[in-house]
């Protein structure tokens, strides 16, 4: 599957435990390093921004291969919004996929309920008629 960011068409399939695998790794590294970095002196604003974008950058080229980054963010350097950006699509995205693969299976789950609801009562009411004689007792 084809997601675009900044522009440029990256490859993944969430469906795939290939491309899933590096993706969950990528991003609970990228948490682990915001939340480290949480509370941490900086000597200055940019230098927050610039690791921030570092990390930002590790987690795609973790996610979709080395140099993927260079690709994403060519010319944006170290713009925090544009770095922030493209990591909320992917979020994004990824949130899709994982939808539209529930809302598959839920589509069958609750098929397959209906179904079992359905034995149940057919069973209920065989259970019911048979009690009253099969409902085949005539008044004479």
């Amino acid at each position: 599957m084809e997601i675009i960011i900044n522009g440029v068409t990256l490859e993944g399939d969430f469906m795939d435990a290939d491309f899933v695998g590096p993706y969950e790794e990528a991003t609970k590294k990228m948490q682990e390093k915001a939340s480290a970095s949480q509370g941490k002196k900086y000597n200055s604003f940019a230098e927050s921004i610039r690791e921030q974008c570092e990390t930002v950058d590790e987690y795609f080229d973790d996610t979709f291969g080395p140099g993927t980054a260079a690709k994403v963010f060519a010319g944006a350097g170290h713009h925090l919004m544009i770095h922030l950006k493209a990591v909320e699509d992917l979020t994004t995205w990824a949130q899709g996929e994982k939808k539209k693969l529930n809302d598959f299976t839920n589509k069958y789950t609750q098929r397959q309920n209906a179904a079992i609801k359905r034995q149940q009562i057919q069973a209920q009411q065989q259970f019911i008629a048979a009690k009253n004689g099969g409902g085949k007792q005539g008044k004479h």
